[in-house]
């Protein structure tokens, strides 16, 4: 039987504020979560900090911006120190279409994946507060493995609602497939499928949402391209959920997410569970 060991981590956003004028919005946090790994043969701890930033113009138009910091220690001694640059632009000039275009970019101690290069494609379509369908494209590109890695990843989704807001409440899912391709087999195959489902539940100012993934990923790209799983690990799972309350200008969340993941070259599996808390407010 495998062990599998549940590690608590605390994300805390600890600084953050939001600006709007006529039709121009701009916010911005900065955070940070430390890093514990529990029953993996390769890595220790570390810990992620970064800056978002959110510019949006008018109905039409937002860019999204994303600078992270990455440091783990491995049990060998070693350290690996990375960042992470990420631009998304998403377009609503079409009537019920939502279309997305993102860049991100690896500096990386890693030398495989130094320098390594993801471009995203998106587009959706939806009718508000009742469904919506969409896929998502992305290829990364890792010039320093011997030949050139590249990973093709396809994901479509849909999504409805359903349920009466007023009364009881009412309900979001989103049911969200994974294609993962490698260019090459680098000790963890080359073709992952995996499926992952997000169920919402909205009700005066409380929203509720329990979600979780199952299948096989590697170097797979995530949370529409600001996360990028650069590293030789094989992912096998997750699930969570979150509950946060908005009162008036302020809000609160908690969110609670196991991993189940596997590194290159060792058949164990290690356990990660991260637990978020944080508060908000909108100026």
């Amino acid at each position: 039987m495998k062990k599998f060991t549940i590690t608590a981590l605390c994300t805390v956003s600890f600084l953050g504020f939001s600006y709007g004028k006529d039709n121009l919005l701009f916010s911005s946090f900065i955070y940070g979560t430390p890093l514990i790994y529990s029953d993996s043969n390769v890595k220790d701890k570390g810990y992620t900090a970064g800056f978002y930033g959110y510019l949006g113009f008018g109905l039409h138009h937002s860019f999204e911006s994303d600078v992270e910091f990455t440091k783990i220690d491995y049990k060998d001694g070693s350290t690996l120190n990375q960042t992470d640059l990420t631009f998304i632009y998403t377009n609503y000039s079409l009537k019920n279409y939502r279309l997305k275009a993102g860049f991100h970019y690896i500096i990386s101690d890693d030398r495989l994946t130094d320098r390594g290069k993801v471009f995203l494609l998106s587009a959706e379509r939806y009718k508000l507060y009742r469904w919506n369908i969409g896929i998502e494209g992305t290829v990364s590109i890792y010039d320093n493995y011997n030949p050139e890695l590249t990973v093709y990843q396809i994901c479509p989704k849909v999504g409805f609602y359903f349920g009466n807001y007023y009364r009881y409440g009412s309900f979001y899912s989103e049911t969200k497939g994974y294609y993962i391709n490698l260019s090459d087999d680098v000790g963890l195959g080359k073709n992952f499928y995996s499926v992952e489902e997000n169920l919402f539940y909205y009700y005066k100012n409380w929203t509720g949402k329990i979600f979780g993934w199952i299948g096989k990923q590697s170097f797979a790209v995530r949370n529409g391209g600001f996360i990028v799983y650069n590293l030789s690990e094989k992912h096998k799972g997750g699930y969570g959920g979150s509950i946060s309350y908005r009162y008036k200008k302020a809000s609160a969340s908690l969110t609670v997410f196991n991993e189940i993941f596997e590194d290159v070259g060792y058949n164990n599996n290690a356990s990660l569970t991260v637990a978020v808390f944080n508060l908000g407010y909108r100026f």
